[in-house]
Parts: structure tokens; C-alpha cells; sequence
């Protein structure tokens, strides 16, 4: 029995640890945008979005509608990050990665923890701006999730 109860809360804790929330929660890596727009009209607003805001494409894949940056340098940080996106079921999914130059060889992904001034934060609070703007384009809602 004691076995039992300790599984279950092991299971519990672990789907809540998953569960999505509408405010950025610790070690967020994935922000999902749930709408109620077709996925071609969402590949199209995400791309167009990034373009405006000043962002070069480095692949984008119509088929798939996955769409990702090229590097961009961190905002107030040394660090450049990327950003992958891509749209499926009336849901846009943000996610990326960042490197410090000449420390890093491979991209970290992106995860909100770390302090304000941080690669980890700075490319969050980046990540989450477009987030933010694409909420405001689409009407839609905002999940953070870890995964």
C-alpha cells in the first residue's frame, strides 16, 4: 500500500510539473500560442511577424510550416540565439536556443531561469516578446510548458 501511494504521487507531481500554464513558469523551454486560425494562415502571420521585427530566416519549410532564424544577437547580453517555430492543429510553437561566442559550440536551448542578466533569461525574455506580439496578432492564448 505504502508503494501505491508513492507512486501516485510521483505521477502527480510529474504530470503537474508538465502541464502547461498561462504564465511563464521556471525552466519554461516551450511557449504555445492555441488559436483558432487555420495552420497555413499561422505559418504565414509567424513568418511575416519575424520578417517585421527584423529577424532573417534561415530555413522555412511551407510543408512542414517550420520556420527557423537565423542567429541574433541577445539583447543586452553576450549571446546570440535562434528561434524554431512552427504551427500544427491551430497551435504556433516557440521554442530556440542560444550560444555564447567563443565559449559555446552548440546551441542551449532557451529556458526561463537564470538571472535577469543572463544568456538563459535574455533569450527567454526575447523568445517571449514574440510571443507576447504574435498573442496580440492572433487572439490566441498563451502556454508555457516544459518539455
Amino acid at each position: 500500500m505504502k508503494a501505491l501511494v508513492i507512486a501516485l504521487v510521483c505521477i502527480l507531481t510529474h504530470q503537474t510539473y508538465a502541464q502547461s500554464n498561462s504564465t511563464p513558469i521556471k525552466k519554461a523551454n516551450v511557449i504555445l500560442l492555441n488559436t483558432s486560425l487555420p495552420d497555413e494562415e499561422l505559418y504565414k502571420k509567424v513568418g511575416a511577424y519575424l520578417l517585421s521585427a527584423g529577424y532573417s530566416l534561415d530555413r522555412s519549410d511551407a510543408t512542414l510550416r517550420s520556420i527557423t532564424t537565423a542567429k541574433r544577437k541577445c539583447p543586452g547580453a553576450n549571446c546570440q540565439y535562434v528561434i524554431y517555430a512552427s504551427t500544427n492543429e491551430g497551435k504556433i510553437r516557440l521554442s530556440g536556443g542560444f550560444i555564447v561566442p567563443g565559449i559555446d559550440s552548440d546551441l542551449w536551448p532557451i529556458e526561463n531561469r537564470g538571472q535577469k542578466t543572463s544568456p538563459f533569461m535574455v533569450s527567454f525574455n526575447a523568445l517571449n516578446k514574440v510571443a507576447l506580439d504574435l498573442q496580440s496578432d492572433t487572439s490566441g492564448q498563451l502556454h508555457y510548458a516544459v518539455q
